[in-house]
């Protein structure tokens, strides 16, 4: 999933899987927030201009309502309840 965001022209791409999955202009906006639809799933790109405050990312990718920085790390995949 590639965001491609033009801040001063307000041209809003998203490319999943190399293909156009959406394109909008709103110019003068500090913030982008796009849904695009993939047949079961909804992934959501969220993305601030400047950091907004302390505490909130300025990218984020939530997959069916499920923020990327909350899946599993890498080291965490196969380990389970108990393993710690």
């Amino acid at each position: 999933v590639v965001l491609i965001w033009n801040i001063s022209s307000g041209k809003r791409r998203v490319v999943v899987d190399g293909r156009d999955a959406h394109f909008s202009v709103r110019p003068r906006e500090s913030q982008v927030e796009i849904d695009v639809v993939l047949e079961r799933h909804v992934i959501r790109v969220i993305g601030f201009a400047s950091v907004p405050r302390a505490g909130v990312r300025q990218f984020n990718l939530v997959l069916d309502g499920r923020s990327f920085y909350d899946f599993p790390k890498i080291f965490e995949l196969g380990r389970g309840e108990s393993d710690g």
